[in-house]
């Protein structure tokens, strides 16, 4: 039996992803999972609920026979669980896997450390993040987040020319609002070309600068608050070419790039910022572009666009970019490995 133990409910697109999903497929295969999402409660927030939910924990985990598998998905948000596990690993010899998929040791320092030096395995979303890990514990192993090829039914597939083109994004508006400022400078530039296009933009979530940013004249522009993750393929094929802005950051550098994953899964023509784990799996003019600045969006939107055998060719090197590196199906050994090694 596997016990996940994750940052939030499966509304959080990291738990989501990264455990929920990975446990249903995991189910294809024979193993049994047990999910909990540990309260998150300020130290001074005191009540009788939280002493419950302490009990419950300690009871699960003293419940734990040598076959079974802890597995904490950045649990450094509930400090309560956090000295529970460190307690049943430092007295009473329990291991576990430690995940995380974002540079949450920049807001979390000692608690990451600490769970990172005691856990048998650790595994990492990407690059900057194994180069932090490893460091601290030799048994880390990089996992990006993972995508389901196999039952995905929305996939782009209108490469002929049109009398108007889609360039879209999609994320948390509000959180990512820095990241879309980088995109209105490109947009302006975009309409001085001879290019026809509506901007589409997913997840603005009622934050009133997201409207104000892309308030352009001239733009044509739909602008939508929120999907459903089952809604989420539908509109994504509507894109002609899919946007991932990012700042250059620490946390831009480290955090796993799911949308861009999601956007190649579909098949969608990418443009990303080169910052991040991108530069390790994007190759210019083949399942992607990087750019850089402004002048380069401006040219490699305007190039997938002008260029449809260009944007086919994209598409179907995303495909197989994801299929063979990003997919559960793909990863399936390396979880494999990791359960049978914990021990």
């Amino acid at each position: 039996m596997i016990y996940f133990f994750t940052k939030g409910s499966e509304d959080v697109p990291s738990s989501r992803r990264r455990i929920f999903y990975l446990a249903k497929y995991l189910e294809n295969f024979g193993y049994q999972s047990k999910i909990f999402v540990p309260t998150h409660r300020p130290w001074w927030n005191l009540s009788i609920e939280r002493f419950k939910e302490a009990i419950q924990n300690i009871k699960i985990l003293s419940g734990l026979k040598k076959e079974d598998t802890l597995y904490l998905h950045r649990p450094v948000y509930q400090l309560d669980f956090i000295i529970i596990v460190i307690f049943f690993r430092l007295i009473l010899r329990k291991k576990y896997i430690f995940d995380f998929d974002d540079p949450i040791f920049l807001h979390s320092p000692v608690k990451t450390y600490i769970l990172t030096k005691l856990a048998t395995s650790v595994v990492v979303g990407g690059h900057f993040l194994y180069d932090y890990a490893v460091k601290i514990n030799k048994n880390t192993k990089i996992i990006p987040m993972l995508v389901d090829t196999e039952n995905t039914e929305a996939i782009k597939n209108d490469f002929e020319e049109k009398p108007i083109y889609n360039i879209g994004w999609i994320g948390d508006g509000k959180i990512h609002f820095r990241n879309l400022e980088i995109i209105k400078p490109v947009i302006e530039g975009l309409l001085t070309q001879n290019i026809d296009f509506k901007l589409i933009l997913i997840g603005a979530k009622g934050h009133r600068p997201v409207y104000e940013l892309f308030n352009i004249p001239g733009l044509k522009k739909e602008i939508i608050d929120w999907l459903k993750p089952e809604e989420v393929g539908d509109q994504l094929v509507r894109f002609d070419v899919a946007l991932t802005p990012l700042i250059q950051s620490q946390w831009e550098e480290g955090k796993c790039p799911l949308k861009t994953y999601e956007y190649m899964q579909h098949g969608i023509p990418t443009i990303v910022s080169n910052v991040g784990e991108a530069k390790h799996f994007i190759k210019n003019g083949q399942n992607g572009f990087l750019a850089a600045d402004t002048q380069d969006w401006i040219k490699e939107i305007t190039e997938i666009i002008r260029d449809r055998k260009l944007a086919q060719t994209i598409s179907a090197n995303s495909l197989s970019t994801i299929k063979q590196n990003f997919s559960y199906q793909s990863h399936l050994q390396s979880y494999q490995e990791i359960f049978s090694a914990k021990n």
